[in-house]
């Protein structure tokens, strides 16, 4: 063999023109399934490996419609109002409550069941650590999908597939299906995750002249954004046995100091304000107070009688008809009550008759000593006598 072609033999042997390793590269793929393996530890200190990720791309109709039964169902948002999905199979969310609860994972399939709002706590602190590492892992290795990734996080858990397509837009998104191998095969999990495809688009620099333009779009908007709250007149505390045994038409008692008492909550039971309860053009209305504190009622129940006043014109909400809800109240009459009748007022028993108390004593002894006489005042003797005295003078 000449020599250039024994110089050749080793350039192939040393890999000259073949492409470089890919050992040490990192993919979304890997980003992810070092993401859960991580967070598995960190979060309940279980031995969890994601088997495999699969990454693709998929539109909001054929995602819903491949949810597995009994699912649950977590909506995530991320950084300017993008909202995700995070989807945790049974066998995934049994095994994450079995660690919480017993300390192991039990080494057999769950039976499938509707998930429960306690299901999805005890399942948010492991999707939080997947989002955040996953995001940290991809910034760390510069890859493109990281900004995609930025800021989700668990927001809330929905009831059923229909609400996804209600909650997300139908627009392209980037589908994680990751399967997870938990305590050593003692289950098989399912996690998906749900991201808009769309890279996020970078915020315009702005001058101080279009700030405040922002600033007074973003008040008309927020002016005429609707939001729910809930007023709650009063809550009772009943037995099973009661509740069961209630039926249409029974009653149930409210203390007359409830409708000055109206709690206003928003949508997870949060107090945001106390008000009484009214009505304003024929329907039914609380009219807000924003000086008491709502986690104080002991304050907000002894200004229930100047609440009660009819308000001016300037209030917001009309004289409530308050008395026609209050039952048996007095009539009002002169802005005084108005006497009702005798048989009302309640006899007072217990008193003497005048005859029988006694004598007082006498007030000491002897006569009483004479006045000094009054000096300095002149002769009244040329006083006129009364009875000359006439109406017609």
């Amino acid at each position: 063999m000449s020599e250039p072609n024994r110089s050749n033999v080793k350039r192939r042997l040393a890999g000259e023109g073949r492409p470089p390793p890919e050992i040490g590269r990192v993919t979304p793929e890997l980003a992810l399934r070092l993401a859960v393996a991580r967070a598995g530890d960190d979060c309940m200190e279980m031995e969890v490996i994601a088997t495999s990720v699969e990454m693709s791309r998929s539109v909001l109709t054929p995602l819903v419609e491949g949810i597995e039964e009994h699912s649950l169902l977590a909506l995530l948002q991320g950084e300017s109002g993008r909202l995700g999905l995070a989807l945790f199979n049974p066998q995934l969310m049994a095994a994450l409550i079995e660690k919480q609860t017993t300390g192991r994972v039990v080494p057999s399939p769950a039976l499938a069941r509707a998930p429960t709002r306690t299901d999805a706590i005890m399942c948010v602190d492991f999707c939080n650590s997947i989002l955040n590492r996953f995001h940290d892992e991809a910034v760390e290795a510069s890859l493109p999908v990281a900004p995609a990734l930025a800021g989700f996080q668990y927001a809330m858990a929905l009831e059923d597939p229909r609400a996804i397509q209600m909650a997300l837009e139908d627009i392209p998104y980037r589908v994680f299906n990751v399967t997870i191998d938990l305590e050593r095969k003692s289950k098989e999990g399912l996690l998906t995750l749900v991201m808009p495809y769309e890279l996020p688009r970078a915020k315009p620099a702005t001058g101080a002249s279009e700030v405040s333009d922002q600033v007074g779009s973003m008040a008309e908007i927020a002016m005429d954004t609707q939001t729910e709250m809930n007023a709650v007149l009063h809550r009772v505390e009943m037995t099973l046995a009661d509740v069961t045994a209630l039926t249409v038409g029974a009653q149930i008692s409210v203390p007359r100091d409830a409708v000055v008492q109206v709690m206003l909550e928003d949508i997870f039971g949060g107090k945001i304000s106390l008000g009484r309860l009214g009505a304003t053009a024929g329907h039914r209305a609380v009219c807000v107070n924003l000086t008491e504190d709502p986690n104080d009622k002991t304050d907000f129940a002894s200004n229930g009688a100047a609440m009660m006043a009819p308000m001016t014109a300037s209030g917001i909400v009309e004289t409530p008809e308050i008395l026609n809800m209050m039952g048996d109240i007095a009539d009002l009459d002169g802005g005084g009550l108005a006497a009702g009748p005798s048989s009302e007022v309640p006899e007072m028993m217990g008193l003497p008759d005048l005859a029988d108390l006694p004598d007082l004593p006498p007030m000491g002894g002897g006569d009483a000593p004479d006045l000094p006489p009054l000096e300095g005042l002149g002769d009244f003797s040329n006083l006129p006598d009364l009875s000359d005295l006439s109406l017609m003078d």
